[in-house]
């Protein structure tokens, strides 16, 4: 991230703003980033139950530190890039709504030990579940479009083992 040992300490997002582009995004989770001081004066974004939400794309940009139980809302077409990569999430609801999934969305997610993804869900990013280490089972639908070959990293190649597609 090029932003990551700055020393911004705020940022300010015009209210015409609709889309934040990756390199901000992807450093959701540095200091500076802070939602209640950007992303609630701006009407595109919103956060619900721990989620920062672009509500004009309908994608989930990245959950905060504390989540645990991820539900993403009913009518989000996304899960963004990097958006629960590294966090202690432990279990996630996808509604029928979402399209794709982002770059490496659920990397690093250790306590993640099971994850059904939606028969709507056409598209898996790359590394989307790599360094995922006790995740036991994936499910898969056998209508995604676009899988990448790598949705584990090449040091979980083994756990490509563990999708079940239905």
């Amino acid at each position: 991230c090029p932003y990551a040992f700055c020393s911004v300490e705020y940022i300010r997002i015009p209210l015409d703003m609709i889309e934040v582009g990756a390199k901000i995004e992807n450093c959701s989770r540095m200091a500076f980033w802070d939602t209640d001081k950007v992303l609630l004066k701006n009407p595109v974004y919103k956060k619900e139950n721990g989620l920062m939400i672009n509500t004009k794309l309908k994608t989930v940009l990245y959950a905060d530190k504390s989540v645990s139980k991820v539900i993403i809302p009913d009518g989000i077409k996304k899960i963004g890039a990097y958006a629960f990569a590294g966090l202690n999430v432990e279990s996630v609801t996808i509604p029928e709504s979402v399209k794709e999934i982002g770059f490496q969305a659920f990397a690093g997610c250790d306590n993640l030990i099971n994850l059904a993804i939606p028969s709507s869900v056409k598209e898996i990013g790359e590394y989307c579940f790599s360094q995922c280490r006790n995740l036991n089972e994936l499910l898969l639908s056998k209508k995604l479009e676009k899988q990448s070959e790598n949705i584990f990293s090449s040091f979980d190649e083994e756990r490509k083992s563990l999708i079940i597609y239905y």
